[in-house]
């Protein structure tokens, strides 16, 4: 619905799952696409044979990662902020669309 050049309102046509609304389906599209997303990386050598961890850990809900650094010769703790979640969520999509 539109004024003069202006949206001021939408309407929902159809049914969508409702992510972040405890829809069901939408925790089902997200566990398909993490799960998905997670056996492609899987299917490549990591470095130093680390293991993969899941991108949505604790660390992540929250928009921190704490990093071990070395700063001067003395060890440290620095917390970095990530750009969470949307960006994850984007890539995800993307990453599922394309393979």
């Amino acid at each position: 619905m539109r004024n003069p050049g202006l949206a001021v309102d939408y309407e929902v046509e159809e049914d969508y799952p409702k992510f972040g609304n405890n829809d069901e389906r939408a925790d089902t599209i997200t566990a398909k696409v993490l799960s998905d997303f997670m056996n492609n990386i899987r299917k490549n050598k990591t470095y130093r044979q680390a293991t993969l961890l899941s991108p949505f850990n604790h660390h992540f809900q929250r928009g921190i990662w704490e990093k071990d650094c070395i700063t001067d010769g003395v060890k440290q703790k620095l917390a970095l902020v990530q750009p969470m979640p949307d960006e994850y969520k984007v890539l995800l999509l993307w990453f599922y669309a394309n393979t």
